[in-house]
């Protein structure tokens, strides 16, 4: 299999994991790809916004910084960027 079926594959396999709210399996899968392919925007953004998700603000800008470097015009990057810069927010919930 050449490189972009690889990369196109995996990408399939991650989001339907996603899409299956199967979110431990989604970062094996993005993560690996970033071990492949370090300069895939949509892995770097994807993963980003997992870790995000995840209240791991410190991983999610350290991979949203090669998205600005290679698609800085990238929409909603900087929103995302402002949002894991800020940190988690406290649980207020009773």
């Amino acid at each position: 299999m050449n490189r972009d079926a690889d990369l196109r594959v995996r990408k399939m396999l991650g989001r339907s994991h996603l899409n299956a709210r199967r979110f431990e399996d989604a970062f094996g899968i993005y993560a690996s790809i970033l071990q492949s392919y370090p300069d895939d925007v949509e892995a770097n953004l994807t993963l980003a916004d997992l870790y995000l998700a995840s209240n791991n603000h410190r991983v999610a800008v350290q991979l949203y910084r090669p998205v600005q470097e290679l698609d800085p015009d990238r929409q909603g990057l900087q929103r995302r960027l402002e949002l894991a810069r800020s940190g988690p927010k406290p649980d207020l919930t009773w």
